[in-house]
This record gives C-alpha cells, sequence and structure tokens, in this order.
C-alpha cells in the first residue's frame, strides 16, 4: 500500500511539473480534467490499481475515474498533440519509478510517441517513418543525418 502511494504522489509531482497543472483542485478548466484523466489512467492500466484506490487518492468516486479514463483514451484517437502529452507524462513516470532504460522499452512497446533528451517526437514522425519500407531504412538514416548537419550548420552560420 506505501508503494502504490508513493506511485501517486510520484504521478501528481510528475503531472504538476510537465503539464503546470493541480490535479487535486476542482476544476473543470481543460487542462486540468486531461492531466486528472491521465493520472487515473496510468493509476489504472499501468499500475493495475483499483478505481476506489485510485479515486481514494484524489477525493472523487469511481465512477469519475471509470469515466476519466474511458474519456481520456477516446479524446487521445483525435488529438495527437494531448497523445504526445501523455507520452511524455507517462514517460517520465516510468524513468521515476522504473529507471530509463525499462522506461524507453516500455514506451516503444505502447507506440507511443518517444521522448529523448527532453524533446518528443512527434507521432505524424513516427507514422511517416513506419511507412519506409525496411530494406530503406539506411539510406533514411543517411539523409537524416544529412538533414540534421545541414540544421547545425544553419544555426552555426547565424550565430
Amino acid at each position: 500500500m506505501k508503494e502504490k502511494l508513493k506511485k501517486s504522489k510520484i504521478l501528481k509531482a510528475i503531472i504538476k511539473k510537465e503539464l503546470g497543472v493541480d490535479i487535486t483542485k476542482v476544476s473543470r478548466i481543460k487542462e486540468i480534467v486531461e492531466g486528472r484523466n491521465m493520472y487515473f489512467l496510468i493509476l489504472r492500466e499501468k499500475e493495475n490499481n483499483t478505481y476506489q484506490f485510485i479515486a481514494d487518492t484524489i477525493k472523487k468516486n469511481h465512477a469519475t475515474i471509470l469515466h476519466g479514463q474511458k474519456a481520456i483514451k477516446q479524446w487521445m484517437v483525435n488529438d495527437s498533440c494531448l497523445k504526445e502529452r501523455y507520452s511524455k507524462v507517462l514517460n517520465e513516470f516510468y524513468k521515476e519509478t522504473r529507471g530509463k532504460k525499462i522506461a524507453n522499452q516500455l514506451i516503444q512497446l505502447e507506440e507511443l510517441p518517444i521522448v529523448t533528451n527532453n524533446n518528443i517526437i512527434p507521432y505524424y514522425l513516427i507514422d511517416l517513418i513506419s511507412k519506409i519500407p525496411k530494406e530503406k531504412h539506411d539510406e533514411l538514416k543517411t539523409r537524416i543525418e544529412a538533414f540534421v548537419k545541414m540544421i547545425e550548420i544553419t544555426e552555426n552560420n547565424n550565430d
């Protein structure tokens, strides 16, 4: 039980840091509701906590948790920016509770946008890359490396 409470506190802190919202605040402001629903989803589906346990940690009832968890899943289907924010929160939570290496593996398994060096690789880029045939991956890597070098040269010239 102590471990579950510790993880719930960690997750609240991560959401506050990453999204800039206090999910314990009684509010219907969109960003707070989204953060709160992320909290519900992660604690329920990633940590296998009961609805009642989650409700008790945030002073809500179990039906609110169930509804919020379902809502955030649906919203993420239609909102790639929300999905990216969720990915960042989940990645930070995994890093904090499981370590960086395992966090990256878990995020990749979930096919969520990847977070590297505090940058989010948007889902639409991952989706584009996934459409490239495997035999073209080396060529893609070469082209991306050239593009990155071009950007670095341009930035250095502007300095």
